[in-house]
């Protein structure tokens, strides 16, 4: 939620959290490989693949050349699981084996822990998170180290080449959101993380898929953007209802051309 206030006010997260949006199917498809990846057998148990009855419409009942009553009856058999299209089960047997593929990013994904939730209190504001994977450092820099990094998959139809990363991660707030799991592991542990791992994984054929640590530099900037906007939650939520801000300002606000336009 808090990832949303770069753009917007405390009124719409509050928002935001009292009325979650539905997932898209992009959303729906990256918690799926989640699923995949980190939790297999979770996967194997809560999704099935639709079937394609021979490519005949589900809209239509037998006798009009459809398979209405077929469908019916699979999705009352299946009920409660979520599904899969072939498509979209095909797609993420790709993502599987591109990550398989990766050296650095098995070595990763070797040993550790997934899905762990974190709830502590930050900058005084109760904050939880879920973090996708934690992993020994000895993973990727010998056995002789110690101490544990995380690991956070990001799916996306996006460009994040080399010499696209450092937009990719300012636009999509990763140093933010590894910033702030970072502060909760460090408060839950009194630990803290070696190092920040993003690891990315194209949605698109051939499926490409690369590891990227974040930089002292990003995590530190990461970090002075959760507490400021933590901080602007707590005087919103501290301030008498009748005098919070309607929009971004109660008065009127300066509006100018951009740069470009020049």
């Amino acid at each position: 939620a808090l990832k949303r206030m770069r753009n917007s006010t405390p009124a719409a997260v509050e928002h935001y959290i009292q009325n979650p949006p539905e997932y898209g199917r992009p959303a729906y498809l990256g918690i799926a490989v989640h699923a995949a990846v980190f939790e297999p057998e979770d996967f194997n148990k809560d999704y099935v693949v639709e079937p394609n009855f021979d490519g005949r419409p589900k809209n239509k009942t037998a006798k009009n050349g459809g398979c209405k009553e077929e469908w019916d009856a699979w999705k009352l058999e299946h009920e409660g699981r979520n599904t899969l299209t072939h498509e979209e089960f095909q797609t993420i047997l790709g993502m599987l084996g591109a990550i398989e593929k990766h050296p650095a990013a098995q070595a990763i994904l070797s040993s550790g822990a997934a899905e762990r939730s974190f709830q502590e209190n930050i900058n005084e504001v109760e904050c939880k998170g879920r973090l996708d994977w934690i992993f020994p450092e000895s993973n990727i820099v010998g056995l002789e180290a110690k101490g544990e990094s995380y690991c956070d998959l990001k799916t996306t139809s996006k460009n994040f080449s080399p010499a696209e990363i450092d937009r990719f991660i300012f636009t999509n707030q990763i140093h933010f959101q590894c910033a702030f799991y970072h502060e909760l592991y460090l408060r839950a542990t009194d630990k803290a993380f070696k190092r920040h791992v993003i690891l990315l994984v194209s949605t698109e054929a051939p499926y490409l898929v690369q590891p990227y640590e974040l930089s002292k530099e990003a995590m530190k900037r990461g970090r002075m953007e959760v507490m400021v906007r933590l901080t602007f939650w707590r005087q919103w939520q501290e301030t008498p209802e009748k005098d919070r801000k309607v929009g971004y300002s109660n008065g009127i606000l300066q509006a100018d051309l951009p740069i470009w336009a020049e």
